[in-house]
């Protein structure tokens, strides 16, 4: 799971293989502030893509616009090269 904001930055990544303690790290995620559009949004796909194994899936969700698109290049040719799919909720 790689968390990202407009304001703080993105990261950490947490990465676990144990379904259960994703499930936990899900449930205590938490959103405060807002009105703070656009986000880093591609710096958070970014540290997801790079640190997943070869062929998984990422689920990108978001309220907002990115601000970082200039990354968008960069992100999609790791997703490519990594056979990634990226699943936007």
């Amino acid at each position: 799971m790689a968390l990202y904001t407009g304001y703080i930055g993105y990261g950490p990544v947490f990465k676990t293989t144990n379904a259960s303690a994703m499930i936990e790290a899900l449930r205590d995620l938490t959103a405060d502030g807002g009105g703070d559009d656009p986000e880093l949004a591609f710096h958070g796909i970014l540290e997801a893509v790079e640190n997943v194994r070869v062929g998984s899936t990422c689920y990108f969700f978001t309220d907002a616009s990115a601000k970082d698109v200039d990354l968008y290049p960069v992100v999609s040719s790791l997703i490519i090269e990594k056979k990634v799919k990226v699943r936007a909720e």
